[in-house]
Order: structure tokens, then C-alpha cells, then sequence
């Protein structure tokens, strides 16, 4: 009746401890998306009405990364309040050791577990691809209306477009473009100018009447010049406008069905912080104890610390797994193993301590 009572509370510390650190980082890191996602919509390369959408997208797609950081902290901080209060001198008397504080603690990650895992593997990718979308949609939109005068416009991948005038029916006069592909630089001059845009509105293309093509090498001397009465270029989009594959926009699911380096080290990065939030729980417990009477947030810095390590280094690992797909991900995972072994025998450690400390009362 007393161990029920006791992992009750400590249950309850946590999920409030855990809901505090989760709504007021979450808080903080989308006030931080703020100035970002305002000035893309600034340069016309996301729609204001757009914006909210955008900036909601953008936190499902941070949220990952937050779940593990308040998993740790909220079992740091709760423990780490009843050591400084000297319930758990009471709570071990009554013998609650460590390792149902453990269970206690395994009891409030899975709920947790179970939604970064679900997060990351589907929600977070499909918010991304979800934002990137939105903006490619914002450039199509900026050239489906009448470009304003005076404003440089972004065109597609690299590009940008200037128009001195625009008269009522679409026309541009005084239009200066300027593009970089694959390290040519291109700038284009012309006294009049038009977007067309095909039926289906997918292909964009931009015609130029009465002007010059100067094109070259940036730093090099070699360069040609084009006088033409009529020019129609398309108009190149990112891949993303049309859809999402990019690795980090794609469902583990839709990655398992490929091979190529960057989505194999885009699996082994998702599946290293679902294994990462397991070993958080496991560390929890040996990493809070700490002396009576010590400061509650003595252990915090270090939780911090640790997370920091771990996930740039599995991030590093994963990166590295890119290049050299079998290699990088041997080592990842060989880590990640070790991890687990050194953590299970810090806990041991703890507890058998506990055992002797209890033997001596």
C-alpha cells in the first residue's frame, strides 16, 4: 500500500515537472521560429496568410529534439527536488529502492516514448515536407499574380528578377534577371518582358523581348555576350515544389524502400534518438541521486551536458553513416550499445550501493 501511495507521487511530480519544462521549451523555440519564418514572408518566399501554418508546422517538426530534452530534465528535476527535501531518505526507509524508482520512471517514459517515436518517423517528416511545400507555393503564387515594380522577386532555384515598371496587363519593362546554375552566372537585360505560365499552372517561363545575355565564370575573364530580339527561359523550381525527397521530408517508411547514403543516415539518425530516449530513462535515476541537502537543480547542468554529448555525437555518427553507409553505421550503433552497457551498469552500481546503505541502518 505504501510503495502504491509513494510511486504515485512520484508519477505525478514527473508528468508536472515533465508538462512545465515541454509547454515552456516548446514556448521559447517557436517565439525563435518567429523572426525567421516573418522575414521569409518578407521576401515573398512564403504567403502571409501562410505564416501561422508554417510556424505550426515547424514546431511539430522541433518537437523530436524537446521530448527527449524534457524526458531527462523532468526526471532530474523531480528527483532531484526530493533529494534536497529529504523525501527520499523517507521514501527509501519505507523501501522504495531504486529500482522502483526506475520502474516508476520506465512507467512515465513510455507515453513519451511511444510519441517521439511516432513523431519522428511520420509526423515530423510530413510537417517539414508540409512547410517546404507551403513555400514553394508562396513563390508560384508571387509569380501567378502581377509582379510589383521595383521589387526584386525570387525566381525558382538561384534567381532573381527586377522590373523597373509593370503596366496594368502584366507587362515588364526595364526587367533585369540575374541567375546562378551549376557555378555559370548568367544576367539578363531587356526592355520588355512577360511571365507565362502554362495551362495546369505547374511550368512557369519568363520571355524577354529586345535585350542582352551577358554569361560567364564568376572570377574568370571569359565571358560572352547575346543581343536577341525575343528570349523565353523556363523558370526552375526546386524539387520540393513539386514534392518532398528530401530524406528529413520523407516517412521512415518511404525511406526503408530506398538505399541511397543520405536516407540511410537519416534512418540510423531517427532510430539512434527512439533508442536514445530508452537509455534517458535508464540514466535518469543513478544521474539525479545525489547527496541530501545538495541544491535541487544541482544535477541539471550535467543532464544538459550529457544530452548536448549525445545527441551531436549520434548526430555526427549519423552524418558520417552517409558517406560510409556500412562503416559509419556500425560505429553508430556500436555506441549506442556501449551507451546502453554503461548506463545499465551505473545503475547496478546505484542500487547495490542502496542495498549496503539500507544494510547499515
Amino acid at each position: 500500500m505504501k510503495a502504491a501511495i509513494l510511486q504515485r507521487y512520484v508519477l505525478r511530480a514527473l508528468a508536472l515537472n515533465w508538462l512545465l519544462l515541454f509547454f515552456g521549451l516548446m514556448l521559447i523555440m517557436t517565439i525563435a521560429q518567429v523572426p525567421n519564418i516573418l522575414g521569409r514572408a518578407t521576401e515573398h518566399e512564403l504567403a502571409p496568410h501562410l505564416v501561422l501554418e508554417v510556424l505550426l508546422l515547424m514546431v511539430v517538426a522541433n518537437a523530436p529534439i524537446v521530448i527527449l530534452l524534457t524526458q531527462l530534465l523532468a526526471v532530474v528535476v523531480t528527483i532531484g527536488q526530493m533529494t534536497h527535501d529529504s523525501e527520499l531518505i523517507a521514501m527509501r526507509s519505507a523501501g522504495f529502492s531504486p529500482l522502483r524508482l526506475l520502474a516508476v520512471v520506465g512507467v512515465f517514459s513510455v507515453p513519451l516514448v511511444a510519441s517521439l517515436t511516432v513523431i519522428t518517423h511520420d509526423l515530423a517528416p510530413r510537417a517539414y515536407c508540409e512547410a517546404v511545400l507551403a513555400r514553394a507555393d508562396a513563390a508560384r503564387n508571387i509569380l501567378s499574380a502581377r509582379v510589383r515594380p521595383g521589387v526584386f522577386v525570387p525566381l525558382g532555384d538561384r534567381g532573381t528578377l527586377f522590373a523597373r515598371q509593370v503596366a496594368p496587363d502584366g507587362e515588364l519593362h526595364t526587367v533585369f534577371v540575374a541567375f546562378d546554375h551549376q557555378g555559370l552566372s548568367g544576367i539578363l537585360t531587356a526592355d520588355r518582358g512577360r511571365i507565362r505560365v502554362d495551362s495546369n499552372g505547374e511550368r512557369f517561363f519568363l520571355a524577354l523581348f529586345d535585350g542582352e545575355y551577358h554569361e560567364g565564370i564568376t572570377g574568370e575573364r571569359r565571358f560572352r555576350v547575346i543581343r536577341f530580339r525575343e528570349l523565353t527561359r523556363p523558370i526552375l523550381f526546386p524539387l520540393e515544389a513539386r514534392a518532398c525527397v528530401r530524406p528529413d521530408t520523407r516517412s521512415t517508411t518511404a525511406l526503408l524502400a530506398t538505399s541511397s547514403g543520405r536516407s540511410i543516415a537519416e534512418l540510423n539518425l531517427r532510430f539512434a534518438h527512439t533508442i536514445l530516449a530508452i537509455v534517458f530513462v535508464l540514466v535518469g535515476v543513478p544521474l539525479s541521486l545525489a547527496r541530501p541537502r545538495t541544491g535541487a537543480y544541482s544535477r541539471v547542468p550535467m543532464a544538459i551536458l550529457m544530452f548536448a554529448l549525445a545527441t551531436f555525437g549520434i548526430q555526427g555518427l549519423a552524418n558520417w553513416s552517409g558517406r560510409a553507409p556500412a562503416l559509419g553505421t556500425i560505429i553508430l550503433w556500436t555506441f549506442m550499445a556501449a551507451a546502453i552497457v554503461a548506463t545499465l551498469l551505473w545503475f547496478i552500481a546505484v542500487q547495490r550501493g542502496s542495498l549496503r546503505w539500507r544494510g547499515r541502518g
